[in-house]
């Protein structure tokens, strides 16, 4: 759990938008989605768990027609959310979480028209607190200055920005640092027609600041929206474990799996039976992990590599000179490169979670993923309660916690035995 994630995706049932979505909840431990322009009216808890995983829970703000809507979803299995309020330009609610306790967080849309907008921050006004932290984020279809726009005409202040900014103001909201592409949207035109802004935000007030002071924005590729999705990284404590191997079902399907088993049981080993076993185990295993790993590396890799390049000439777009005519062609093959990347990658979890995983919407989900790598999430434990019945979630306190259990578990008893 590191990451909540806002994005006008441009149509949620887009099979693109899926497809990207599940990259970037994987990629970045999101735990919180909230989604503008799905441009449906109606969404079911199937289309949630196709899109996302059957772990999640949902909100839908329907669109009027197949303009607008706002849809929140969260892991049901790290944290809750209750809205509040909700109108066409904003879904507000509490968030609560394990760890970080209660958060007020605002979805927001805003209209084009800053009259109509104008609704927008009187909602917000009265159902916002400034003493609990919160996060606003979302697509606010307004400029607050120069620099976040690039082409097209030329910016000016209006009544606009000026109220987006006294709202800013009043309820003591701060914009963040952002890492990646300094602008949110691009109108994908080509040559002097070619127009950047900045119009998607992620915003704190003072007490999420001083609860979360290492957290930073960052702007992913845009992908399948002219919108790039806007992450809040929250700051994780959990330290990495050594990874564990594990067998899986899914290898006893392929042929090839009997020869890898075959070559690395058969070699000679040294040591009593049970360390001969232990070996051979840990060899076999091991042989799987890598063979199992190689199947889709290759694509992995070119994931991956397109990601890359698509971040690095999104961030070259943002200087003076801009892309050149070929450069821009060559973002736009790897935004298509990379669509057809994760079509494949998806076909081949799709093979490896089989027909019931299917059948169930599980494939290429949270949960499905959990499983297929070696379940490294499920290890991790984030509180547990003592000896006296007190819950601790200190990491040091949580590992004394089994040592003392496994300790007097296993002390030495004297016992006397008659007859």
């Amino acid at each position: 759990m590191s990451s909540l994630i806002f994005w006008n995706c441009r149509g949620v049932k887009k099979k693109e938008t899926t497809l990207y979505l599940k990259e970037v909840v994987r990629d970045n431990s999101v735990f919180f989605v909230g989604l503008a322009e799905t441009k449906v009216s109606t969404i079911n808890k199937t289309d949630v768990n196709r899109i996302v995983g059957n772990s999640w829970d949902f909100f839908h703000q329907p669109a009027v027609g197949t303009a607008g809507g706002i849809m929140i979803m969260w892991d049901s299995n790290l944290a809750s959310f209750t809205v509040i309020e909700h109108t066409s330009q904003v879904v507000f609610g509490v968030l609560t979480t394990p760890n970080k306790g209660i958060w007020h967080v605002a979805m927001v849309y805003g209209h084009k028209d800053f009259q109509v907008r104008r609704d927008l921050w009187n909602c917000l006004d009265k159902v916002m607190r400034t003493v609990v932290p919160t996060i606003v984020g979302g697509d606010f279809n307004c400029l607050l200055s120069a620099e976040d726009k690039r082409g097209g005409k030329r910016f000016k202040m209006t009544k606009g920005t000026e109220e987006m900014k006294s709202f800013m103001v009043n309820q003591d909201l701060h914009d963040l640092g952002i890492v990646g592409p300094k602008y949110t949207w691009c109108n994908n035109k080509h040559g002097i027609s070619r127009i950047w802004e900045r119009l998607d935000r992620c915003l704190l007030n003072s007490p999420a600041l001083e609860l979360v002071p290492s957290a930073y924005v960052k702007h992913l590729p845009r992908i399948a929206s002219d919108h790039c999705p806007v992450a809040f990284r929250l700051d994780d404590s959990m330290h990495s474990q050594p990874k564990t191997f594990r067998f899986e079902d899914t290898w006893r399907s392929y042929p090839a799996t009997k020869r890898i088993v075959a070559k690395a049981w058969n070699k000679h080993d040294y040591g009593d039976d049970s360390e001969i076993l232990n070996i051979k185990i840990k060899r076999t295993l091991k042989s799987l992990f890598f063979w199992n790993r190689n199947k889709c590396k290759s694509l992995n890799q070119l994931k991956d590599e397109l990601h890359n390049d698509i971040l690095n000439l999104q961030s070259l777009e943002d200087e003076a000179g801009g892309l050149s005519p070929d450069d821009l062609d060559t973002l736009c093959r790897k935004v298509r490169e990379y669509n057809v990347t994760l079509v494949r990658l998806s076909t081949w979890w799709n093979q490896c979670a089989k027909a019931k995983w299917n059948d169930d919407c599980d494939t290429n989900s949270r949960f499905y993923h959990t499983y297929a790598t070696a379940r490294k999430n499920g290890k991790v434990i984030r509180q547990i309660k003592d000896e006296n019945n007190i819950t601790v979630n200190d990491l040091d306190r949580i590992e004394y916690v089994f040592l003392k259990f496994f300790e007097d578990k296993w002390k030495p008893r004297s016992c006397n035995i008659q007859n």
